[in-house]
């Protein structure tokens, strides 16, 4: 079954906006924050990307067995799908 991962880089800066924590705030947080959104420690992070990458291809079980072959063999390993986007 293809599967797919993604990487993005960029500058992050600490936001305090408890505001705009209640608005987007769900029960499964609690776990993590138990003060609520008034918890010192939940913050948002506001992140201005600056490049990515993707990868498409098998499942890691998969792609572990190609991996093998082409170490044994002669070829090199299809992976799947792989590319680079400066933001």
């Amino acid at each position: 079954m293809p599967s797919g991962s993604l990487s993005v880089s960029g500058t992050a800066a600490v936001v305090r906006d408890t505001a705009k924590l209640k608005e987007i705030w769900s029960a499964p947080m609690e776990a993590f924050f138990p003060g609520g959104p008034d918890d010192p420690s939940a913050i948002l992070l506001r992140v201005t990307p600056d490049q990515a990458e993707f990868w498409k291809g098998d499942g890691t079980l998969k792609a572990g067995f190609k991996m093998a072959a082409a170490i044994l063999g002669d070829k090199r390993a299809d992976l799947g799908e792989n590319a680079k986007l400066r933001l």
